[in-house]
């Protein structure tokens, strides 16, 4: 199975999310599951992680006096990220930022 996890308030020294974010996809991917997750950050980065992961960091917009924080708010591009990878489940780690994320990738699904 292809699991994509996507996350925002995720950085490289942060503390619940990265861990919930790590602790799952170690377990997927032990499972023997395709894992593929998405944060914001401040470049494009794709690459396989330590524990067998495709890792990719998206531009993501600075959150204001959050200590680094970064939130993905251009969904055009994660929603053709996560189509064309073409998953079988998609976890999406916050709902308040990120709810509008089912609807695109349905749209971007069907232009397939």
């Amino acid at each position: 199975m292809r699991i994509v996890q996507v996350a925002n308030f995720v950085h490289d020294t942060s503390g619940g999310v990265r861990t919930a974010l790590n602790a799952l996809g170690s377990l997927y991917v032990d499972a023997g599951h395709e894992v593929m997750t998405i944060r914001p950050g401040a470049r494009h980065l794709m690459q396989r992680d330590g524990i067998g992961r495709v890792a990719v960091v998206l531009p993501g917009t600075t959150l204001p006096a959050s200590g680094g924080y970064r939130l993905l708010v251009r969904r055009v591009p994660l929603a053709a990220i996560i189509a064309s990878w073409r998953p079988d489940v998609v976890e999406v780690g916050d709902k308040t930022t990120l709810g509008c994320l089912p609807g695109r990738l349905r749209a971007a699904l069907a232009r397939d």
